[in-house]
């Protein structure tokens, strides 16, 4: 249980708007990350997601980096970007790297946050209609439809309540698990949707349609 709180501090550590750290929005990230063994175990679906986030907080890393740099932080990881100061570096645009890896941060976030509030309001809901439903909403429409099809029967695959609350949760009760994923839900979501707004501000916000499958279906 305590990625819930670890979770809950990376996410009250950040401004809902542009002065959000880059730093601070990568540690939630990357806090995030640790979550989806507990969610999905350590199979085809926890790997799926776990690689895609890191890709992303990878990108949102390099651009770090570089804006501390220039800026004379050395871009050791110890200055102070800020995801207004990405948006309205030179050069930055819908398909920059910093700008993407922003894009699709905001969108795993939402994902995390619709999906947690899924499993908060009904206990007795599965993880695996919880995740079908919240990916249809939050990450489908960014998808080819070949893709979506076999992320979306991928994710039949999750694990039981019983089987999270029993291993990975350390046999925490579905009524406190339940508690935790709807109070946490409701820290995630206004990052993702600051993340998002600044986007929107600056016509980032670009509806990609991306697939992994071979011929780009």
């Amino acid at each position: 249980m305590d990625w819930f709180p670890r979770c809950t501090s990376a996410s009250n550590a950040l401004p809902t708007n542009d002065t959000m750290p880059l730093r601070g929005l990568i540690a939630l990230c990357k806090e995030v990350v640790t979550g989806y063994p507990i969610l999905y175990g350590s199979g085809v679906i926890s790997k799926i997601l776990g690689d895609d986030m890191a890709s992303n907080i990878g990108r949102l890393e390099g651009a770090a980096d570089a804006l501390e740099a220039r800026s004379g932080g050395g871009g050791d990881g110890g200055g102070s970007a800020t995801l207004g100061d990405l948006l309205s570096a030179p050069g930055a645009s819908p398909h920059e790297a910093g700008v993407y890896g922003a894009r699709w941060v905001s969108r795993t976030l939402r994902f995390v946050a619709l999906l947690l509030q899924k499993l908060g309001a009904d206990p007795a809901l599965s993880i695996s209609a919880a995740g079908r439903a919240t990916y249809t909403v939050a990450i489908a429409p960014y998808h080819q439809p070949v893709m979506a099809a076999v992320v979306s029967f991928v994710l039949w695959w999750a694990p039981s309540r019983a089987w999270v609350l029993s291993g990975p949760l350390g046999g925490a009760s579905n009524q406190a698990a339940s508690t935790a994923c709807a109070a946490l839900s409701v820290l995630v979501g206004p990052v993702a949707e600051a993340v998002e707004r600044a986007l929107e501000d600056k016509k980032f916000n670009f509806h990609d349609r991306i697939s992994a499958i071979p011929g780009g279906w």
